[in-house]
């Protein structure tokens, strides 16, 4: 901490008996690469969170590594920063042509970062494949609540009759049926669909979602526009067979749509 961001940035290479010119040469080179040329001369605490970490991926550019490897590394910055850093990891990701190993709990991370996600669970791979396959062909439950926000809504076999009988009888009798928010149309009135209730309604600006009870199973629907619905309004939902995700009773997928 009490080293400049050039000489932090250097700090390996000077162990490693790197000439004096070199060093200064692939310093000012990662520098540039991730805009620090006019903090080089400046402490860690006189950065802001979002500086410091690109000082740490300065420290790795250096040397010049085949493989990077990023354990959380935007868990202690707020939503902005972690927003801008995000973008900023991925557009050094694509120039430098390296391979990187991303660790992190967070998928809207993995979603946006990733070429090819593993999820795991508790030490054991769930699910490897792009990030639209696992969004798209979740193998079970696990890996489907975990891409996608919202999660994906879970419905117990029965618990909605007129969604269970839109699986065509390939849900199992304890199974569930998955279907994510925008595979849901939530109509005013009960005139189409399943009788709901209004929970609550979350406007995000580009799109809205819907909190909706059907019969006591909490559903979310998201909707690419405002809405003119209101909390307590009755609804009508409806369900898009053609995105229907299907989980046995240990939760693994037994069959799903395109």
């Amino acid at each position: 901490p009490h080293m400049s961001v050039a000489d932090n940035m250097s700090f390996a290479l000077k162990l490693a008996g790197v000439p004096k010119p070199e060093i200064r040469k692939k310093v000012e080179h990662a520098a540039r690469q991730l805009n620090l040329t006019a903090y080089l001369d400046r402490t860690p605490k006189e950065l802001s969170g979002g500086q410091r970490q690109r000082v740490a991926i300065g420290r790795a550019i250096v040397r010049a590594p085949k493989v990077f490897l990023f354990d959380e590394p935007l868990s202690n910055l707020d939503a902005a920063l972690r927003g801008n850093t995000r973008v900023e990891i991925h557009k050094l990701h694509v120039a430098l042509g390296a391979t990187s190993i991303y660790v992190t709990h967070d998928q809207v991370e993995a979603m946006t970062l990733a070429d090819r996600v593993v999820v795991l669970k508790d030490g054991v791979i769930e699910q490897v494949g792009t990030p639209m396959e696992l969004y798209d062909h979740p193998k079970n439950q696990f890996v489907a609540r975990f891409i996608g926000m919202p999660s994906m809504n879970m419905v117990p076999a029965g618990a909605i009759p007129t969604f269970s009988q839109q699986t065509g009888g390939r849900l199992p009798t304890d199974g569930f049926l998955g279907v994510r928010p925008e595979g849901l149309h939530v109509h005013p009135g009960h005139g189409a669909g399943v009788p709901g209730r209004v929970d609550l309604i979350e406007a995000l600006g580009s799109d809205t979602l819907i909190h909706v009870d059907v019969g006591g199973v909490p559903l979310i629907a998201r909707q690419n526009e405002r809405t003119p619905l209101r909390i307590g309004d009755d609804v009508g939902v409806e369900l898009d067979p053609s995105v229907l995700h299907l989980f046995d009773r240990e939760g693994q997928s037994v069959a799903a749509t395109a």
